[in-house]
């Protein structure tokens, strides 16, 4: 089933489209067939590392997303997922996983980290492997990087207490970055550490210069060096990756960081803004539209390759498009839907405990809905928590209706939605999906549905 926005969001019932979607590890769905394949790969890669008993360094991958992206989530589920495939083998062969995290902003001395990797050798001791998310990795610790006392742990599984270097043995480490957060920043960064660094072989030759006493190459340097500032400023003007891309290339010992990764990325799908992909904000199902820099090209590639083969691997053909547009379109159209999806599993985990075993399925009006999958959000996943909090507790009466009675108010959305004013109004938001949406208004008129019907949803629970 091909996902698509505009069927889905016009339907009375999502039963179809939950079933649609593709649980890859407990709790983590996805109607995206690309995304599934190498969220696959990624937990395949760390199971047979753990399988194969002649790797002795620790496992090391990078995980790509922005603050609020779901992480933590992802890996909590992502052992989960190898803790099943354990106790479908034979008891012979079965292995525990143990799952820890930290974030390193919040770590205040390097030897806080000790008790992490002491925990590493407690459970391989007792024949479990451990897999430990390190958060906010790039962060700076006084005068140096968090990366410079990850460098020997990451890459010969010991570390240093102050007397001798420990060995606490094999084990996945996983790692996210505050501003180590896509694809395009980790690849200029790597081309930038190739290269010179310009502003600190300009700096050492001023100093030698003064040293010498040199006024006149000292003034020479010093031209220089304000003349490749302005250049600076000028580029992180055109391009806000700019200082971010400095910041990462300045952290000590990031060149080795990188290189002890040794490729092993895996970059989040951003549903932060669905819509904003491109320029053309409200259109979803048909006409000309243009990118903004929120789309990735390879994405949109990755996607349209994994449509022309089938489920067991066999390529189909190469699909034929009539316009460039087309391509973006339909992926748009998954970002929708993989907001959604994320949208329904919020409402779940918020009213869960309210609705009573029985309750099967849940409603909600169909303009509500939409507004919830389509409004830009500042903090990603978290701001998604925060906008679904602003919904009304269920009534007594109607335990299963979700809804919001009073209108969002400006104050409430402002540090949740980018563009609040243009978000705050279900009734708004609707009428512009629809004025643009030819397909989407002749699906309503031909059902004779409303903006204002409920849509029902299943709501799923754990066997």
């Amino acid at each position: 089933m091909k996902p698509d926005y505009v069927a889905t969001i016009s339907s009375h019932d999502l039963s179809p489209f939950i079933g649609s979607a593709t649980e890859v590890f407990p709790g983590f769905t996805t109607v995206n067939h690309s995304y599934a394949d190498h969220l696959s790969r990624m937990k395949n890669l760390v199971g047979d590392y753990f399988e194969d008993e002649t790797l002795t360094r620790p496992f090391s991958y990078l995980i790509l997303g922005s603050p609020g992206a779901g992480k933590s989530f992802l890996m909590k589920s992502l052992v989960e997922k190898l803790r099943k495939d354990q106790q479908s083998k034979s008891r012979r062969r079965r292995t525990e996983f143990a799952f820890q995290s930290i974030n390193l902003s919040e770590v205040v001395n390097p030897g806080e980290l000790h008790k992490f990797y002491e925990q590493i050798q407690k459970n391989s001791e007792k024949g479990n492997c451990t897999v430990t998310l390190l958060d906010e990795v790039d962060v700076r610790w006084g005068g140096s990087s968090a990366i410079k006392h990850l460098i020997n742990p990451m890459y010969d599984g010991e570390y240093w207490n102050g007397v001798e270097s420990k060995k606490f043995g094999r084990c996945a480490f996983f790692f996210a970055g505050s501003y180590l957060q896509d694809r395009e920043t980790l690849l200029k960064t790597q081309k930038v550490l190739i290269g010179l660094d310009l502003s600190k072989f300009l700096l050492d030759m001023y100093l030698q210069m003064r040293s010498r006493n040199n006024i006149e190459a000292m003034r020479d340097l010093k031209e220089v060096q304000d003349f490749c500032y302005a250049q600076h400023r000028w580029r992180a003007d055109v391009d806000p990756r700019a200082d971010t891309i400095l910041y990462l290339r300045n952290l000590e010992k990031i060149k080795d960081f990188l290189s002890r990764i040794a490729g092993n990325f895996f970059e989040m799908v951003d549903v932060s803004a669905p819509l904003h992909v491109t320029h053309e904000t409200f259109v979803v199902s048909e006409g000309k539209v243009t990118p903004t820099p929120r789309l990735k090209p390879i994405e949109v590639t990755r996607f349209i390759k994994r449509s022309e083969t089938a489920e067991d691997e066999r390529f189909l053909g190469y699909r034929e498009f009539e316009s460039a547009s087309e391509p973006i379109l339909e992926y748009k159209n998954v970002l929708l839907c993989e907001r959604l999806l994320r949208v329904i599993g919020a409402i779940e985990k918020r009213f869960k405990r309210s609705w009573p075993e029985k309750l099967k399925e849940f409603k909600i009006q169909r303009k509500l809905l939409n507004l919830l999958t389509v409004a830009p959000l500042i903090n990603g996943m978290r701001s998604l928590e925060q906008l679904v909090n602003l919904l009304d507790a269920p009534d007594e009466e109607n335990l299963e209706v979700v809804k919001r009675k009073a209108p969002l108010k400006l104050e409430e959305i402002s540090m949740i939605v980018n563009n609040a004013e243009d978000f705050s109004d279900p009734n708004e938001v609707w009428y512009e999906l629809t004025s643009q949406n030819k397909l989407l208004r002749d699906r309503m008129a031909n059902n004779n549905r409303s903006e204002n019907d409920m849509v029902s949803i299943p709501i799923k629970r754990k066997s």
